[in-house]
């Protein structure tokens, strides 16, 4: 029978670069016969192994250099197989390569007979779609061919990275006659955190060999891990059956936990701690060593003995041991048992680890004035005792543990004054815990504080000692990019992100990337980018994996006739800053519905009226809150309550088309552009009775100009409040004249007012009968009535921007540089203008020169308001 020959066609080929791609098909694809040639364009020098970008221009078949690649093997295979009838054309093969009638076609008329015609075959299955057919005629080829076996293995690797939707079931598919490789491939999939491989290949792995403990276990962290806590659970209870293990059972209650199953969570963690290894350890507690003097006998098995009643990590577990009861304290958190909450981790900082910061930070949320001075107290003392056995390091072959441990308290008291707002304090004893040991921790730990308090040159000096040690710390990468981009160099921010992507976009950590990478693209202006990096985030995959419904995070693709649901998303101010976008959406989308804060659904709705608006009791931060429990405990997973509550789930699926807020701004705030003509669509409407009342209320109040003023957020921390100033920074503004001060801040402010009226003399008017926290109507129509508000990034300056009052947005960071116009005025609203510190002083200096800034504007409206 005659064999039919084929040749390539190149098309778009100067002439004088023929002999060129001869010599290289013939070379790299043993080719040699006629090439043909069609039209006459430029075509990229063969050095170049062909130009990977631009390979349709020249290429008379495929659109990628994989696929020039692709088709060249698949040609060299063509010339050495016999076919039933002489149909092959290879002009026809290049235009109609792609359709499946004519593949079958072709595959009909293969004779499998030889090696490379089942490789064929099997490349064929996969250009069509038929992932199982493919892997069924490897499997043969490597069964009839023994010899071949390696080359098949070669071309399953190239099937696997191909077909990427199936690969791994190929491979699972594959190996499963070899279950010590597919072990091999779990481990990999397992170790580089891509759960959602693992769940393939386990699954695979499985059907083989039910009853494996081990791997049955990973199947359900696998699960968890890709938010699928259903099938987390139900593996996890297999796997229990099999083994009673604490380990499992602790899982169990962590599943359980994220399905809002807290009573269940109790049980499942509170066995696993009763059956934990380190609980017959952890019977001598810390109580004993505190009570006594410090006369300890000079013996090596006592200080041994006191090592393991001080917790130190002689035995791992007892960190775990730790973790776990943590965990159970927040399960009983959730379920409104706030008094078991903090017994549960006294228990653990006076029983266990009195190292362990996590309790102590879960404490003070609720601690009084005296037990906060008694934490500091008992820290104190820990660090006495453990001061006084450092000179065992000297005598005894242990690594310098106890001064490891020390050093470890002081970062914990360090760490523990940040929390209380006494920065000087904790950065001295920062410093103080690395001349005790040049350790790793103490370098991390520093480069934190000094991140913090804006001593940016410090931070990257600290992160890069530290990242030398331990290169693979996310966080530290993250940190020191950070620093970076706060302190102006962008591009240095740029080559830590792009150096670390394989660490930083790792599907683990993706949360914890977003926003440096975020923050880097707004400072580079590719805004549509930035947003797109939202998508990356756990909330995203999370409703992709979790709920029935068809999640698209592009409305450019979604028709503007279906019925669409946004969930808004983050804290009051993001959702207010945002909904600057509602007015356009409104011109696009007939069928439109937005979730909201409750707070905000009558102005939304008032302003808006062509979009439907619910109302939804999200979870804003930290763990699940007790006091909305019963209105989110339907929904299945705890990171989704971050968006929705029980009645958007029970009502979800109605909607044709679901996507999350941020994934909105992609369309309709990808370039300043967008933002720039949005500023004619005017501005939220205000109650008319609200108005009137609050027009009212400060025309009682002498005749001067009225300003709104937040010095900081109602949520204030370490991190946070390198955003504010303080307020005894204030005092060239309040001692201005003409001038009524309204408080604007919801909370913490009582003590800052009477500092004003008693420094400057001076009466900050709190607008009586005002909730400024919970009455977003009363709010926005005393903002409304302002002469100018002044703020930081916070929900009171969006608020502002949204409602039309003239705005300052003070700034003493760069996280929000990308939102400021030349002209200093604001990208979101055109009624806010941006009073930056100056970058290249200190931070007290910084701070004051946001203050006189501020004063000068102020003076410019008086003069305005006295020439009117």
């Amino acid at each position: 029978m005659e064999i039919k020959k084929l040749s390539p066609i190149f098309v778009g080929i100067e002439s004088n670069y023929y002999d060129e791609v001869i010599r290289f098909c013939y070379q790299k694809f043993n080719l040699n016969e006629p090439i043909v040639f069609v039209k006459n364009k430029v075509f990229v020098d063969c050095a170049f192994y062909l130009d990977k970008n631009n390979v349709s221009n020249y290429l008379g078949f495929g659109k990628t250099y994989n696929d020039l690649l692709d088709n060249l093997y698949i040609y060299k295979f063509l010339n050495r197989i016999r076919y039933k009838s002489n149909i092959i054309d290879t002009y026809s093969f290049i235009y109609y390569h792609d359709e499946e009638a004519y593949l079958q076609e072709l595959r009909d008329n293969i004779i499998l007979e030889s090696y490379p015609s089942y490789i064929l075959f099997a490349k064929l299955s996969r250009k069509i779609g038929n992932s199982k057919l493919t892997i069924d005629i490897l499997k043969k080829a490597k069964e009839k061919f023994i010899n071949n076996q390696k080359s098949v293995q070669k071309v399953i690797v190239y099937e696997i990275n191909y077909n990427p939707d199936k690969k791994y079931d190929l491979l699972a598919y594959y190996l499963i006659d070899n279950p010590s490789s597919l072990k091999v491939e779990i481990n990999k999939a397992f170790k580089k955190a891509d759960y959602n491989i693992a769940v393939i290949l386990l699954k695979n792995y499985l059907k083989a060999f039910p009853s494996d403990y081990t791997e049955l276990r990973k199947l359900g962290i696998s699960y968890y891990k890709s938010f699928d806590n259903e099938n987390a659970y139900k593996t996890l209870v297999k796997a229990k059956k099999i083994k009673e293990d604490y380990s499992t059972e602790y899982l169990i209650g962590i599943v359980l936990y994220n399905q809002m199953k807290f009573e269940s969570a109790i049980e499942y963690i509170e066995h696993a701690i009763q059956i934990h290894p380190a609980k017959i350890s952890a019977k001598k507690t810390m109580n004993t060593l505190l009570s006594n003097k410090g006369d300890f006998s000079f013996n090596k098995d006592f200080f041994t003995d006191i090592q393991d009643k001080f917790g130190l990590p002689k035995i791992n577990k007892l960190v775990e041991l730790v973790n776990y009861y943590y965990m159970l304290s927040v399960c009983y958190l959730a379920s409104g048992q706030r008094e078991k909450y903090i017994e549960i981790n006294y228990k653990i900082i006076k029983n266990l680890r009195p190292d362990y910061y996590p309790s102590y930070e879960a404490i003070y949320q609720f601690a009084s004035e005296k037990e906060k001075k008694d934490l500091n107290l008992y820290i104190g003392r820990c660090i006495n005792i453990v001061e006084k056995l450092k000179f065992y390091d000297n005598y005894f072959d242990n690594n310098k543990r106890v001064t490891k441990y020390y050093q470890s308290m002081l970062l914990l008291k360090a760490r523990y004054l940040m929390l209380q707002g006494n920065k000087e304090e904790s950065g001295k004893l920062f410093l103080e815990a690395y001349h005790t040991l040049s350790h790793h921790k103490a370098l991390k730990w520093l480069g934190y504080y000094n991140l913090w308090s804006q001593n940016y040159d410090n931070a990257i000096n600290f992160y890069l000692q530290y990242l030398q040690l331990k290169p693979k710390d996310v966080d530290a990468k993250l940190n020191l990019a950070r620093s970076y981009l706060e302190s102006g160099n962008y591009d240095s921010a740029e080559n830590i992100v792009k150096s670390s992507l394989d660490v930083l976009v790792d599907s683990s950590n993706r949360d914890k990337s977003h926003l440096v990478r975020r923050n880097l693209e707004y400072s580079k202006g590719n805004l549509n980018k930035a947003w797109r990096i939202f998508s990356e985030r756990n909330i995203s995959r999370c409703l992709e994996s979790n709920l029935k419904i068809n999640y698209n995070p592009n409305l450019s693709k979604i028709n503007s006739n279906s019925d669409i649901l946004v969930l808004a998303e983050w804290g009051p101010g993001d959702e207010i800053r945002w909904a600057s976008v509602y007015s356009d959406l409104e011109k696009v989308f007939s069928n439109l519905t937005i979730t909201c804060e409750p707070r905000l659904f009558s102005l939304f709705s008032r302003t808006w009226k062509n979009i439907n608006f619910i109302p939804v009791h999200r979870r804003i931060r930290g763990v699940v809150n007790s006091d909305i429990l019963h209105k989110i405990n339907e929904v299945p997973n705890t990171l989704l309550t971050q968006v929705i509550d029980n009645d958007i789930y029970r009502n979800i699926n109605g909607f044709d088309q679901v996507c999350l807020m941020s994934d909105v701004l992609a369309d309709f705030r990808g370039s300043a552009h967008n933002f720039i003509d949005s500023h004619n669509n005017g501005f939220i409407q205000i109650c008319p009775i609200r108005n009137a009342v609050w027009s009212n209320w400060l025309s009682k109040l002498d005749k001067k100009i009225n300003i709104g003023v937040c010095w900081k957020s109602g949520l204030t921390n370490f991190t946070r409040n390198v955003h504010y100033t303080e307020i005894e920074m204030w005092g060239e503004v309040f001692n201005l004249e003409n001038v009524n001060f309204i408080n604007l801040q919801y909370a913490d402010y009582d003590k800052d007012i009477n500092f004003v009226k008693e420094k400057y003399g001076v009466t900050i008017h709190n607008p009586k009968g005002l909730d400024l926290k919970n009455d977003f109507e009363g709010l926005a129509a005393l903002m409304a009535n302002l002469d100018l508000v002044v703020s930081p990034a916070t929900t009171i300056a969006e608020f502002a921007g949204l409602v039309g009052a003239p705005t300052l947005l003070t700034s003493n960071s760069r996280e929000i540089d990308w939102r400021v116009l030349p002209d200093e005025n604001d990208l979101w609203f055109k009624n806010i203008a941006h009073i930056r510190a100056n970058r290249d002083v200190d931070s007290y200096a910084a701070q004051k020169s946001i203050i006189n800034q501020v004063r000068s504007c102020i003076l410019d409206i008086k003069s305005y308001q006295s020439l009117s």
